[in-house]
């Protein structure tokens, strides 16, 4: 095609001699006609492309149908901690140690396995269930879970935080009776 000077200085097309469309087809009459020309290292290109992104989309959905119900459970499972700590503290208050001391065991079992086993939380289950166990005079077994609170709270908190100060008279009152 020619590029000709056309009113006002602006160029415009004209058609070539035997061509008498003014503008190019947008779809070929037949196939074949007028499509542009692709190679083939163009065509692999332009596939693994496509191929890559679809591949990324599968593996982000995959991703978030693994991840979102773990963060789910794992919320619903720290619900239910602190549902059977509020249990066991009141059945402790009523005087009800034997029950409570399940209820602060299992408490402690999700907190351990949903948090670590040195996270604060676990040292407060650890601390709670050393007083049931002192108040039902199991003193043996409440000097090890206080000292596990202790040793927790020390790591976690520090020597001068107030749980590690009360996780530390506890030992202190519990070894004596050992």
């Amino acid at each position: 095609m020619k590029a000709n000077a056309h009113r006002g200085g602006s160029l415009s097309r004209r058609p070539e001699p035997g061509n008498h469309d003014p503008l190019p087809r947008l779809f070929p009459r037949r196939l074949g006609d007028n499509l542009p020309s692709t190679t083939t290292t163009e065509s692999l290109f332009l596939f693994v492309i496509v191929v890559v992104g679809i591949l990324v989309v599968v593996a982000g959905i995959a991703w978030l149908k693994r991840t979102q119900p773990q963060e789910s459970e794992r919320k619903l499972n720290l619900l239910d901690a602190d549902r059977r700590h509020k249990r066991a503290e009141n059945l402790q208050a009523e005087g009800n140690y034997a029950e409570a001391e399940v209820e602060h065991r299992a408490v402690l079992a999700i907190r351990q396995r949903v948090l670590g086993p040195e996270h604060p939380d676990v040292a407060q289950s650890c601390y709670n269930l050393a007083q049931c166990l002192k108040a039902q005079n199991k003193c043996p077994e409440a000097l090890a879970f206080a000292r596990q609170a202790l040793e927790i709270w020390t790591k976690k908190l520090g020597a001068d935080y107030s749980f590690t100060k009360d996780a530390k008279k506890l030992v202190a009152e519990l070894e004596p009776a050992q």
